[in-house]
């Protein structure tokens, strides 16, 4: 472990968990409404616990990202929108900037792993979409022709 490790480590001890969560919920909630699937309200209290101690966690071993990469992806596939996801990394932010000092560098590794990782779900979230609607298509075309009078 690094010296610059070592510091993060330390800081983390400062890092009120509890505080993050409960702030990262109350963003769900605000946000709730711009995600793309039905989320449980019973649901968000349990994202938010889950993507707090992810944070926590990464500020153990910062240079997990893939850890952090993956959440993103979670994210993504628990149908949480983009104004949500951008608003819990600003909540991340600013529990971070006051809770701890030179937290910039650490900051920047973890919202562009997470939003790397939501991002490219999303994508693949929509692109299997896109195919199942241009199969759906398909079929109904098939369908219809061959539902037509010959001639």
């Amino acid at each position: 472990m690094t010296t610059e490790d070592t510091s993060f480590a330390r800081q983390r001890a400062d890092v009120d968990e509890t505080a993050l969560i409960t702030a990262l919920e109350q963003t769900l909630r605000t946000t709730l409404f711009s995600s793309t699937l039905g989320i449980a309200p019973r649901r968000v209290r349990q994202i938010a616990q889950q993507s707090g101690a992810t944070f926590c966690r990464f500020l153990q071993q910062p240079g997990d990202t893939a850890t952090i990469y993956a959440e993103g992806q979670n994210l993504a596939n628990e149908g949480i929108g983009h104004r949500a996801v951008l608003s819990m990394v600003a909540v991340i932010y600013r529990h971070m900037w006051s809770a701890c000092d030179n937290m910039v560098d650490i900051l920047a590794l973890y919202s562009g792993a997470l939003l790397e990782g939501y991002m490219v779900e999303r994508e693949a979230h929509l692109l299997r979409e896109q195919e199942r609607t241009r199969l759906a298509w398909e079929r109904a075309r098939a369908n219809m022709q061959s539902s037509e009078p010959s001639p």
